[in-house]
């Protein structure tokens, strides 16, 4: 195509010669003309071996309404500015965007300034249809949507509370913050007449909030509420009708419960958990069934989950009217396992996940115990430390009891997730899963485990997911099908001789590395997808940016920590000096926000001046859209045109838009982004003296980047010498990213000190860490149409 508009372009410019050589009072060509004609006739027939692209008809005037919905559907609601950037695009989507009621029944709440306007502009889009709404929990808890809401109160289908991801496991924050946020949907109105969902949606629910029944309004239409802890005074309330609840989790005792779901006929999902509570004040109860409980009256479940002591309160339950459960979640400990007869009376189990409490055991505990049960195919073990009992080392007869059991009765798991508190035997657990011929998905999450020499590699050619803790299972391991690796971290010896090795090839696997024959990008050379969490490992020194260069065959690599920075900078260094690493990834997800300087240089040197062959980065996700002015540059290199980067002075890790100006509001990752933000810097310690800041910046190479010397073609080698891909580097931009670690190093020190004195946010509700913003190099890109006649 773009030889074709070259084409186009010479006649354009043929034509302007021939009318101003051709004159009309003379009767011959001249051989100007003659010349321009010739050439004029070859170009037209060049154009015609080369048809023009079809241009794209307007899809609102092609397309029916119904098809149009259903594209736009696709588009994910779950975040607040999700349908207000779609309203940027276009008139004409801004116009069908608000006429379609169905797209604005999401209503946001609690997400800081704007929102009022947002939730105005939902509420008048919506017209008629049902809302749900999603209330994000704070300590300072906004009020003005409860008069906005009140006359949209019949309308309310679904209410969804969540908090910010910083309250996760923070009890004392949540036990406060749920009640105001319960009072505050009763101001709203004392009757939800539409309401059918009621549900706490996020965050660790280890333990149910606890609500009392003051503040709950009526809800005549309520079908699932999970998430709480409902005290036995609501169960005598009519604040909601037992007879069409179909979801439903509590902590009340089972013998309080029981004629609550004597009404409960159509309920299919019960959860019956421990409340935080009770185990805080009194130890765990130990639940017990009264014998004159008619099982029989007790509704038919498809899932059922106990986490409570003392499982055979619940096993006449299960024998009697478990015929339809689909998926069982039950707390077992080792006493418990002796007898599972019961579960062969369950003839449709697929899911079976066992919450086993690490606990006081000897070998006096009779052996477990499992009944065949083929038809399961997804299998969960969740061992927990107990906080009452003082773990002791399980005997190791334990689990290869165990692991025996399950490889002889549960033989089709295709599905398997293990997460040990304890360091189970690695003979006995990798021979488990070895066994499971059909295993498909594997997630293990252990401590340290202890390496064995002469044990001999199993392979699963089935298995193609695979989540570790670190590398140590993969040496037993043959994959031959691994499409997705998902490691927590590199263990830490790896690290310590990675460490030591730093002069070996960049792009290829350590050989002096225990960790080579483990996470050698050769022996899984048909991953596709590579994720690093590291969330488990901050204490440790981590090389996974030097590891996954030698995975030639990754097409996207995940950073999934909010708080890994240095990694997602590490790789990105990497590639600036070997940008032929990885030469099939296009896409690359960021949890975090790396430093714009690294970025957009790597980019540079992937995208536009990597060398060699290699595909060229296309998409990079990050936790939300930056300002214009670093969006801009970003989405021209991943369309891989050579853009104005902005000066090193105004994106690198330096004091840049005010970070540390105590007078200046915005939480950090909006100053990061170059965004406006109204959140305040607090004083933690006035009297604390701040060091004074470190020149950071030193002799920058601002832009001088456009002036790097071109990569010699004939170097396209992905095995080059560290040293002859470095040379590639212009000076002054080598001297920048050789500086680069002791730069970061003094700017850790002076945040910390920093922050002895003063406490800025670290996000807002702008930035979102788990479902990530996608930026592509067409993004910005104006989409014309052609019109139909």
């Amino acid at each position: 195509m773009a030889y074709r508009k070259d084409l186009l372009m010479r006649q354009k410019r043929l034509l302007n010669r021939f009318y101003r050589a051709y004159n009309p009072h003379e009767h011959n060509e001249t051989p100007e003309i003659q010349s321009i004609r010739s050439e004029y006739n070859w170009l037209v027939d060049q154009v015609q071996q080369y048809p023009p692209r079809p241009q794209l008809p307007d899809p609102f005037e092609v397309l029916p309404p119904e098809i149009l919905l259903q594209c736009f559907s696709e588009v994910p609601h779950d975040r607040s500015d999700g349908l207000f950037a779609l309203l940027q695009v276009s008139r004409k989507w801004r116009f069908f965007l608000m006429s379609a009621s169905s797209f604005w029944t999401q209503i946001f709440l609690g997400q800081g300034a704007g929102n009022r306007r947002r939730v105005e502009m939902a509420l008048l889009y919506s017209q008629q249809a049902p809302l749900t709404l999603e209330i994000f929990l704070q300590p300072q808890q906004e009020g003005w949507w409860v008069d906005l809401l009140s006359p949209h109160a019949d309308r309310i289908r679904e209410v969804h509370f969540r908090h910010h991801a910083l309250y996760d496991g923070d009890y004392n924050m949540r036990e406060h913050l749920f009640p105001e946020g319960l009072r505050a949907l009763r101001r709203l109105s004392t009757c939800l007449p539409a309401l059918e969902t009621l549900a706490y949606v996020n965050g660790q629910q280890s333990y149910l909030p606890k609500i009392s029944g003051e503040e709950l309004p009526y809800m005549p239409a309520l079908r699932t509420m999970i998430g709480f802890d409902l005290g036995q005074e609501i169960l005598t309330l009519s604040t909601f009708p037992a007879s069409k609840l179909t979801r439903f989790s509590t902590s009340t005792p089972i013998r309080d419960l029981v004629p609550l779901l004597y009404q409960c006929t159509q309920l299919e999902h019960l959860a019956l958990e421990e409340t935080y509570e009770i185990t805080r004040a009194f130890g765990e109860r130990i639940e017990v069934i009264d014998e004159s409980i008619e099982v029989s009256q007790l509704p038919a479940l498809k899932m059922f989950s106990f986490t409570r002591n003392n499982v055979a309160a619940v096993r006449p339950i299960l024998s009697q009217r478990g015929f339809n459960i689909i998926e069982l979640h039950l707390k077992l400990r080792w006493f418990d396992m002796a007898d599972l007869s019961y579960l062969g009376e369950l003839p449709h189990l697929i899911h079976f996940r066992i919450y086993h409490p690490v606990e006081r055991t000897d070998n006096q505990t009779p052996p477990p115990s499992f009944p065949p049960l083929l038809r399961i195919k997804k299998l969960d073990f969740m061992q927990q430390p107990d906080m009452f009992t003082e773990p002791m080392p399980v005997p190791t007869n334990r689990f290869e009891q165990l692991f025996r059991e399950l490889s002889t009765n549960l033989p089709r798991v295709e599905t398997l997730s293990l997460h040990f508190y304890e360091s189970p035997p690695i003979v006995h657990l990798v021979g488990f899963i070895g066994s499971l011929k059909l295993l498909q998905n594997l997630h293990v999450s252990h401590g340290d485990l202890q390496r064995e020499t002469g044990l001999k590699r199993h392979t699963i050619p089935s298995l193609n997911s695979v989540r570790l803790s670190n590398e140590h299972l993969l040496h037993y391991l043959e994959l031959p099908a691994l499409k997705n690796l998902w490691i927590d971290a590199v263990a830490s010896d790896a690290n310590q001789a990675m460490s030591s090795s730093s002069s070996t090839d960049v792009g290829k696997p350590l050989a002096t590395s225990p960790a080579e024959t483990c996470l050698d990008g050769r022996r899984f050379s048909h991953v596709a997808t590579l994720t690093w969490d590291g969330s488990i490992s901050w204490g440790n020194l981590r090389q996974c940016s030097t590891i996954t260069t030698g995975f030639a065959s990754i097409t996207k690599l995940v950073f999934a920590e909010a708080y890994a920075r240095k990694d997602s900078n590490d790789f990105c260094a990497a590639l600036i000096r070997s940008p032929t690493s990885c030469p099939h990834l296009t896409n690359i997800s960021f949890h975090c926000y790396p430093s714009w300087d690294l970025l957009f240089h790597m980019l540079l040197r992937r995208n536009i001046m990597p060398g060699s062959p290699v595909t060229p980065l296309k998409n990079i996700q990050l936790p939300g859209y930056p300002a214009r002015s670093l969006l801009l540059p970003l989405t021209g290199l991943l369309a891989s045109k050579l853009s104005t980067i902005p000066a090193m002075s105004e994106i690198a890790l330096t004091f840049r838009n005010g970070l540390f100006d105590s007078s200046k509001a915005g939480c950090d990752c909006c100053m990061d982004c170059g965004l406006s933000c109204q959140v305040p810097v607090q004083v933690i310690d006035p009297l604390h003296v701040v060091t004074a800041q470190p020149n950071l910046l030193g002799d920058s190479p601002e832009d001088k980047a456009k002036e790097e010397t071109p990569v010699d073609d004939s170097n396209t080698d992905t095995d080059c010498e560290s040293t002859e891909i470095e040379y590639n580097l212009i000076e002054p931009l080598k001297a920048w990213f050789d500086t680069w670690p002791q730069r970061r190093k003094a700017w850790n020190e002076y945040s910390e000190s920093w922050g002895l004195k003063y406490r800025r946010s670290f996000a807002c509700g702008k930035h979102d860490f788990v479902n990530l913003v996608t930026i592509t190099g067409s993004m910005l890109r104006e989409t014309k149409f052609m019109r139909e006649r």
